[in-house]
Parts: C-alpha cells; sequence; structure tokens
C-alpha cells in the first residue's frame, strides 16, 4: 500500500510518497488552484491509497477540499499527535521533506480516520462566525481605549473622534454580518431547525447561536457526546503518579478555542438564571469544595437551606434559597456537613475559602457568625426577607430556636440546632473563639520568680576588652 505525507506551509506544499521498500524523494508544488492540481496528478500517477496532512488553519483547506473532490482518500491530522509521532520515531531534524516523510509514515502505521468535506454553507457560517468574533474584540479593545483617553483633559478632541467613528464602524459591521448570517440560516430550513433547537437552550441567544453553529455544523454528525466535550476541550485532564504526583483534575483546554470561547457566556448565564444548571452548578461547588467566582462571595462562607414550608412561597422567593452569609472564612464544608440537620434540602450551598479549609482553625471574634452579631429583630427581618413569611413570624421562630438551642430568647442559635416547626436552618456553624494564651513574663536573673514587670529587661553581655 502506497501511502503520501503532504506538509503545508503558506506558498508551497511538500509530498513525499512511502511505498512497501522505502520513502521516495520529496517534491515540491506551489500552495496554489495549479499546484494543487499538478500534486493530485502525482498522487493518480503514484497509486497512492492513503494521503495525510497537517491541519494548518485555512492555508490546507483548499487542498482538503481539492483532494476530496478526486477522490482520494484523505486523513487531516492534528499538529499535536504529529509531532508526537515525529517523537516517537527519534526524528533529529525539523524540516518540510522531513515532516512529509513522518506524515507518509503515519498514514502507513497508525489508524486511518478519513475526513469529511463539511457542507459549503457550514463553511461559509463558520467564516462569517469567526470574523464576528474578531470584530467584536476589536470593538471590545477601542470601546476600553476611549475609557483610557476619556481620564485625561488633555486628549485632543480629534483623538476621542476617531475612537468613537471606530466604535461606530464596528458596530455597524457586526450587526452587517450578524443580518448576513440570520439570512443565510432563514433561507435553509436544515439550519434554521439547529438555530431553533440552539436558540431554545437556556442561556443560548441569537449570537452565541450563530457562534455555536459555526463551529459544530462542519464536525460530524455520528460524534458522541464525549467527543464533542473533548473538540471543545473541557474534558477533565488527571495528572497522577504513584505515591507522590496526585494533582486535581484540571481543564483540558486542547481543542476548539472558538467553540470554548462560544460556549463560556451561555454557560454563564444559565448558571445565574435556570434553576436546574444553577442546581448542578451548585452541587459541583458543595463536592469539590470550590468558591463562588464572584467578587461579592469570594472569601466569604454560605450556607444556603430551604425548609419544606419554604416551598409554599410564591415562585420569586422560591428560586432564591434561604440565604444567611457570615463574613468570615473558616467554615469549612466539612464541618458545615457534620453539623447540618437532616432536613436540609438538596439546595443546601456551602463556598468554604480556599485559604482557611481546616476545621480547627478559629476565627477571631469580630468574624463571629452573623446571627451571633445581630439581633433577634435583625435576624427576624433578614428571614422574612428571605424566606416569604411575616417579620413575626420569624421572630417567633428565632426565639424558639434561642430556647431550644439552650441560649436566651432572641439570642440565636449558634449550633444549627433547631425545632422541625421552626423553618430556619443552617444559621450558624460557629464555635466561639478560644482564648489567646497569655506571653510568660520574662524572667530577670535578679527575679527567679517571675513576678516583675514585662517590660524588665535582661542586661546585654558585653565581652571586656
Amino acid at each position: 500500500m502506497n501511502t503520501a505525507g503532504i506538509d503545508v506551509a503558506h506558498k508551497t506544499l511538500a509530498l513525499a510518497v512511502s511505498t512497501e521498500e522505502k520513502l521516495g524523494k520529496v517534491r515540491e508544488f506551489a500552495n496554489t488552484p495549479s499546484g494543487h492540481a499538478a500534486l493530485i496528478k502525482a498522487l493518480q500517477g503514484a497509486r497512492v491509497e492513503r494521503v495525510c496532512l497537517e491541519a494548518t488553519g485555512s492555508y490546507h483547506l483548499d487542498l482538503a477540499l481539492a483532494i476530496d473532490a478526486a477522490g482520494l482518500a484523505l486523513m487531516v491530522l492534528n499538529p499535536k499527535a504529529a509531532k508526537r509521532f515525529a517523537e516517537a520515531l527519534q526524528t533529529r531534524n525539523k524540516s518540510d521533506a522531513v515532516d512529509a516523510g513522518v506524515l507518509a509514515q503515519f498514514a502507513r502505521r497508525m489508524p486511518f480516520e478519513p475526513w469529511r468535506r463539511p457542507a459549503t454553507e457550514a463553511l461559509e457560517l463558520r467564516a462569517c462566525a469567526r470574523r464576528l468574533e474578531a470584530l467584536v474584540v476589536d470593538r471590545t479593545r477601542a470601546k476600553n481605549q476611549l475609557h483610557a483617553l476619556l481620564q485625561s483633559t488633555t486628549t485632543p478632541a480629534v483623538v476621542l473622534e476617531d475612537v468613537r467613528l471606530s466604535i461606530h464602524q464596528y458596530t455597524a459591521r457586526i450587526d452587517a454580518l450578524r443580518d448576513w448570517a440570520d439570512a443565510r440560516i432563514s433561507a435553509d430550513e436544515e439550519l434554521a431547525q439547529v438555530y431553533r433547537l440552539l436558540t431554545g437552550i437556556p442561556g443560548i441567544a441569537a449570537a452565541s447561536a450563530i457562534q455555536l453553529m459555526g463551529e459544530l455544523l462542519v464536525l460530524p454528525e455520528d460524534m458522541r457526546a464525549k467527543q464533542w466535550v473533548a473538540l471543545a476541550g473541557l474534558d477533565p485532564r488527571q495528572s497522577t503518579s504513584g505515591t507522590s504526583v496526585n494533582k486535581p483534575p484540571r481543564l483540558s483546554k486542547a481543542g476548539n478555542a472558538h467553540l470554548r470561547k462560544a460556549l463560556f457566556m451561555p454557560a454563564l448565564s444559565a448558571a445565574r438564571h435556570e434553576p436546574h444548571v444553577n442546581s448542578y452548578y451548585t452541587h459541583l461547588i458543595e463536592a469539590r469544595g470550590l468558591e463562588e467566582d464572584s467578587g461579592h462571595l469570594r472569601g466569604h462562607a454560605q450556607i444556603a437551606a430551604c425548609h419544606p414550608c419554604h416551598a409554599q412561597a410564591p415562585p420569586s422567593v422560591r428560586r432564591q434559597p434561604l440565604l444567611l452569609a457570615s463574613r468570615g472564612r473558616g467554615m469549612s464544608t466539612s464541618a458545615m456537613s457534620a453539623t447540618a440537620p437532616s432536613s436540609v434540602g438538596p439546595t443546601a450551598r456551602a463556598w468554604p475559602s480556599k485559604s482557611r479549609r481546616q476545621d480547627e482553625r478559629v476565627q477571631p471574634p469580630r468574624r463571629r457568625a452573623f446571627i451571633d452579631q445581630q439581633p433577634a429583630a435583625v435576624a427576624s427581618q433578614t428571614l422574612a426577607a428571605s424566606s416569604g413569611f411575616s417579620a413575626a413570624q420569624c421572630g417567633q421562630r428565632v426565639n424558639e430556636c434561642g430556647q431550644g438551642g439552650g441560649n436566651p430568647p432572641g439570642a440565636g442559635c449558634p449550633r444549627l440546632v433547631h425545632t422541625p416547626a421552626c423553618g430556619i436552618h443552617a444559621l450558624s456553624t460557629r464555635s466561639p473563639p478560644a482564648p489567646h494564651p497569655q506571653p510568660s513574663p520574662i524572667r530577670h536573673r535578679n527575679d527567679p520568680n517571675g513576678v516583675g514587670s514585662r517590660s524588665t529587661t535582661v542586661p546585654s553581655r558585653k565581652r571586656c576588652r
């Protein structure tokens, strides 16, 4: 079986044909339509059955389309796989001819996965989506420049007007490309069906749908969910070795960066506003001991719990679980799960701090729990705003909690022990801070019992000369 490897560059194409006996001499062609025709003629003359080339952005696309149209079996290889294969062959040199020979050997030795030609509409939509992405980045850069220029009174008006004109032009070009994409999608029934399905997902609107369609429609239709995740670079990457290396899993980010970027804002929006995605997002935070990635929640330990009677509140209130925040950072997930009652539902939330996760750490008095610091009236108002009950009912429940927990009425319950009728859970898990040990006094040689003051200093001993 004869195989061929093609190293694609901006202006040239290096072709290496491998037979059963040896690797043939490398030939060079121009990366132009006429050069593509001459290369295909050479492949057919050498009776090549498999062709392998690296993915090089837009430089290999026209060649791949021409080879596929000629009826030759083609595999477009990931550049990382080609590099690792060359290292496995222990190649010492790096040149276009060497790379073409490596690709020919790859087509012979490794499993062959034929490349599938995407539809013309999908290729056009991808080009439009990526241009939109670049224009949005340029417009954001121009807006940041305008914000910086407005901070100084020495900036001339002509410069400000030029930047504003750039922003206006970027906006007009973005709108024009989006209108073209909408018209292209509406004209094709299959594209319109995909568009309706994507926009029906919570968190995905028109702009994100165009970006996602441009990256997804060029993929094979028989891909599995795990393959889609790996293509986006969202699959976990583990790093363990024996007993000494045990790093936490991280996203591989080895895939289509355009697709990963297009999924970021929809995922962020869904995690905030879609109930099911928000519940799963909260579960990941609890299970992995992470902290909420937002400024007003970073460094704050938080607990959210819903009592069964909380479901009787209006829908707008039920979307916001009973949330009581403590400004401290010493509350760990294990401590809260160990002390939380069994009636706490699956919506309970806990965001411990990464820097202080040990249970034995004690908080200073100024970082005590929220309920321990505030009087019963403030606690009742907080619970009324969160749970949908009246302030009087919440005040009665706070008093019941204080009595049930062994505290005076209205003092709060710092041990998370409540009666079933209370309706208040996860108020505080803080224990009182341990007293700081008093330093022992410095003993003077003339005061062996240490009864003198701390200001007593031991006289220095100087060598006599």
